[in-house]
C-alpha cells in the first residue's frame, strides 16, 4: 500500500480533493516556496502553504509527515508567525526531537513541539500544578494514596 497523507483543516472540510476551492496560501519569500516545491510533493507543499491557523495531518509512517511539518513551521515562521506562538504536538518523543532538530537545522528556535502528554505535563509545571517532588501529578489509586500519605504526615495530620 503506498503511504499517502490525509491533510485536514480543523474547521473545515477533512481532506484535500481535486475540486476544493483554492485555499490561500501563507506570504512567504519566493525562494522558499520554490525550494519548498523541489523538496515536496502536492498534498505536502499544501499542507506547509496552506493560509489557515491549525492543521490536522494524518499520514502512515513513511509518508513524509515530519518534513512536512518542518516546512510548514518553517513557512509560518518566513510569514510572519512568531516561533513561539507555534505549538506541534506529535505522537512520539522521537519525531518531535526529530523535529526540533530539523528546525534548528534551517534557523528556525523557539517553537513549542513534543508529545500530547509532554505539552500538557510541561503547562502544568509552568502553571505551579505540579503536586509531588518527582514531577507527578496524576497516577494510579496507590500513587494517588501515597502522595496523599505524604502530603498529611508533613502537615502533621496523620497519626
Amino acid at each position: 500500500m503506498e503511504a499517502r497523507t490525509v491533510l485536514g483543516v480543523l474547521g473545515g472540510r477533512v481532506g484535500r480533493s481535486e475540486g476544493d476551492a483554492e485555499v490561500p496560501e501563507l506570504g512567504v519569500p519566493e525562494a522558499l516556496r520554490r525550494r519548498l516545491g523541489a523538496e515536496l510533493d502536492a498534498e505536502q507543499r499544501w499542507a506547509a502553504l496552506v493560509d489557515h491557523p491549525a492543521l490536522v495531518m494524518l499520514a502512515a509512517a513513511g509518508a513524509g509527515k515530519t518534513r512536512t511539518l518542518t516546512a510548514r513551521v518553517e513557512a509560518l515562521v518566513a510569514s510572519g508567525v512568531r516561533p513561539s506562538a507555534v505549538v506541534v504536538t506529535t505522537f512520539t518523543r522521537k519525531a518531535a526531537e526529530e523535529l526540533g532538530e530539523r528546525l534548528e537545522a534551517r534557523g528556525v528556535s523557539g517553537v513549542l513541539a513534543g508529545t500530547f502528554h509532554g505539552l500538557c505535563l510541561r503547562w502544568l509545571r509552568a502553571s505551579g500544578h505540579v503536586l509531588a517532588a518527582d514531577g507527578v501529578l496524576l497516577g494510579d489509586e496507590v500513587r494517588s494514596r501515597a502522595v496523599l500519605e505524604g502530603v498529611l504526615r508533613e502537615g502533621g495530620l496523620s497519626g
